[in-house]
């Protein structure tokens, strides 16, 4: 097993930029200043996506509007159509009164009747397929958007929630690596350290808890 040689001190410069690095690395600000968790892009799309969906509510009360009217209009039609022109009568005796009606030519099976040769369930079955086809393919897709809007929002709530849980750890481990990091400081950058002027027997003789704040200071920032 090879034997450990002297732990040779730090520059001033490397170990600026090894801590510049680490608080870049962790996302922790500078001089101490937190910085918060961004969530810019989430809140951007819910302010867009609740502008939408107030459109779709307005055409989701067109549409319904729309299919009550039609559905009133076709089916108070339907009896219309089913029933029998007033029909023209003319008198045959005028001594006696008798008269009697004109035969109306609408259609030959259905003389009278102002719909003539119409079917009436067949305009049933088209009313009930208007009416699935409006709430299948129209209205079920925009509740279904709504619906998913409304679990987005949910989840903001609770990502904002959490967002906030670890920003707190953040902020606690922020200041446990800050407290490391102005250890070292001390320890490599204080008065003297790298001049002309400091002797190198102290130098030697700090370089091994130098060496362990470091080593420390890097198990923290793992």
């Amino acid at each position: 097993m090879q034997s450990m040689g002297p732990r040779t001190p730090a520059s001033k410069t490397s170990i600026l930029a090894v801590m510049d690095e680490n608080r870049k690395r962790l996302g922790f600000g500078r001089d101490n200043t937190f910085v918060a968790t961004p969530n810019v892009r989430n809140p951007a799309m819910m302010v867009e996506a609740e502008a939408f969906s107030h459109h779709l509510d307005k055409f989701e009360r067109a549409v319904r509007e729309y299919h009550k009217r039609v559905q009133g209009c076709v089916r108070g039609l339907l009896p219309l159509l089913d029933s029998n022109l007033p029909r023209v009568w003319l008198s045959v005796d005028e001594a006696s009164g008798l008269a009697e009606p004109l035969r109306p030519s609408i259609s030959h099976g259905h003389p009278s009747r102002v719909g003539g040769e119409y079917d009436m369930d067949a305009m049933n079955r088209y009313l009930d397929r208007l009416d699935r086809g409006i709430q299948e393919d129209v209205l079920l897709p925009l509740r279904r958007w709504q619906e998913g809007l409304a679990v987005a929002k949910e989840r903001m709530r609770s990502l904002e929630k959490l967002r906030k849980e670890v920003d707190g750890h953040r902020r606690k481990a922020e200041k446990k690596f800050s407290r490391s990091e102005g250890k070292l400081r001390k320890a490599y950058l204080g008065a003297g350290y790298g001049s002309s002027s400091s002797s190198s027997s102290s130098d030697g003789d700090d370089v091994v808890p130098r060496g362990r704040l470091l080593e420390d200071y890097h198990r923290l920032a793992l």
